[in-house]
C-alpha cells in the first residue's frame, strides 16, 4: 500500500490521500491524466476527420439544387440523406464489431470470403479515385484566379497556369499528408479545412446582407413589374420537381459521402479507447458520427439558403461563380476563394485513406513499411 494514504481508504477501495501527500510518487508519470485528454481528443479528432470527410465540393452546387426543388423539398431531402447516412454508418461499425475487423477489404473478406474482398477493393479504388480527382479539378479551377489576384489577370506567369498548380499543389500538399503513419495526424489538417468550410458560410451569409437589394428585389418593388415574369425566378418555391431536380439528387448524395474514411477513423478511436482500459468504440464513434453529420448538414442548410436568397433564379450551378460575377472586386470573395481551395486540399489525404493497403515510405528511414487500413 501506498505510504502517502491512509489504512482507512480501503473501506471505500479508493485511496484516499492526506492534504500533505504529494499528487504524485517519486519517479511517477501521470498517465492517468494522458489518456483520459488523449481519449478526449481522439473523440475531437474523429469528428473533424468525418466532417471533413463529408464536405467538399459538392456544398458549392447546393444552392443550385435548392433552386432547382424548392426549399420544402430540398430541406426533406437533405434532412432525410442525413438519416440514411447516419444508419448506414450504424450498420458499417456493427458490422465491423460482430467481424471483429477494422477495414473493409477485411469486411468483405469475412462476409464473401476472396470475392467479397475483391469487390470490395475495386469498389473503393473507383470510388476515391474519383472522389480525390473532383477535389483536384475543383482546385484546379481555383488556384489559377487565386494567384491572379495577386499577379494580375494578365500575368504569363507559371504561376498561373492550371497543371503546374495542381502538380505543385499534390507534391507539396497531397503527398506529405497522405504519407502519414496514422490518420489521426490528419485531424490537425482537418479542423483546418471544417474552419475553412464554417468561413466560407458565414462569407455567404455576409454577402446576403452585403449585396443589398438583387435584380429581384428592385423587380418587386416595381410597380410596373408583371407578377407572372417573376413566378419561379424571384419568388421562393416550396416544391419546383423537374428533370433538373432528379439530374441535381447524385450531387446531394454526394455530399455526405464519408463512409470510406469511416473504418480508419473507428480504428483510431478503438485504439484511444483500448489504451484507456474502457472500450466503448462503437458507442463513442456513432456519437462522433451524430456529431459530423449535424455539423455539416447544418453548414449545408445555411449555405444552400442563404446563397440561393442571394441570387434566386440566377444562382449558377457553382455558387462562387455568382459571387465572382457579381461581386468579384470584394476582398472577402478572394479570401473565400483561398479558404475553399486549401479546404478542399486537405480533404484529399483524408479520402486516400479508405483505399487499398498501401506501402508507405517512411521520411525517416530508407526502407518501405507496409500500413494497413
Amino acid at each position: 500500500m501506498d505510504s502517502t494514504c491512509s489504512r482507512d481508504s480501503l473501506l471505500d477501495m479508493r485511496p484516499k490521500c492526506s492534504k500533505d501527500s504529494p499528487l504524485l510518487r517519486s519517479g511517477a508519470t501521470p498517465r492517468s491524466t494522458r489518456l483520459h485528454m488523449g481519449r478526449r481528443t481522439a473523440l475531437a479528432s474523429s469528428v473533424f476527420n468525418l466532417m471533413n470527410a463529408i464536405m467538399g465540393s459538392g456544398l458549392l452546387g447546393l444552392p443550385y439544387i435548392l433552386r432547382e426543388s424548392g426549399i420544402a423539398l430540398f430541406l426533406i431531402l437533405i434532412i432525410g440523406m442525413a438519416l440514411v447516412v447516419y444508419y448506414s454508418i450504424y450498420l458499417l461499425l456493427r458490422s465491423a464489431k460482430l467481424a471483429r475487423v477494422s477495414s473493409y477489404q477485411d469486411l468483405g473478406q469475412h462476409t464473401f470470403g476472396t470475392l467479397g474482398r475483391t469487390i470490395v477493393s475495386v469498389a473503393i479504388l473507383v470510388q476515391n479515385t474519383g472522389a480525390m480527382t473532383s477535389y483536384l479539378i475543383v482546385v484546379g479551377e481555383l488556384a489559377p484566379s487565386i494567384m491572379q489576384l495577386f499577379l494580375g489577370s494578365d500575368s504569363d506567369s507559371v504561376w498561373v497556369n492550371r497543371e503546374f498548380l495542381m502538380c505543385f499543389v499534390t507534391a507539396a500538399f497531397i503527398l506529405p499528408l497522405a504519407s502519414m503513419r496514422t490518420i489521426g495526424v490528419l485531424s490537425y489538417s482537418s479542423t483546418a479545412s471544417v474552419m475553412f468550410m464554417y468561413a466560407y458560410a458565414f462569407v455567404v451569409i455576409a454577402e446576403k446582407f452585403h449585396l443589398g437589394p438583387g435584380e429581384c428585389e428592385r423587380a418587386q418593388a416595381d410597380p410596373s413589374t408583371d407578377d407572372g415574369a417573376l413566378e419561379g425566378v424571384c419568388h421562393v418555391q416550396a416544391f419546383n420537381v423537374n428533370i433538373n431536380t432528379f439530374l441535381a439528387l447524385p450531387t446531394m448524395c454526394f455530399s455526405f459521402v464519408c463512409h470510406t474514411a469511416l473504418l480508419p477513423v473507428f480504428k483510431e478511436l478503438k485504439e484511444a479507447d483500448e489504451m484507456g482500459r474502457t472500450f466503448r468504440g462503437q458507442g463513442r464513434m456513432q456519437l462522433a458520427a451524430k456529431l459530423a453529420i449535424a455539423g455539416a448538414c447544418t453548414v449545408y442548410i445555411v449555405v444552400a439558403i442563404f446563397g440561393y436568397l442571394t441570387f434566386y433564379g440566377a444562382t449558377e450551378d457553382l455558387i462562387v461563380n455568382s459571387y465572382i460575377i457579381n461581386d468579384g472586386d470584394n476582398p472577402a470573395i478572394a479570401a473565400i476563394h483561398i479558404a475553399l481551395c486549401m479546404a478542399f486540399v486537405f480533404t484529399i489525404p483524408l479520402i486516400h485513406w479508405g483505399k487499398l493497403p498501401r506501402c508507405i515510405p517512411p521520411l525517416t528511414t530508407a526502407h518501405f513499411a507496409c500500413a494497413h487500413n
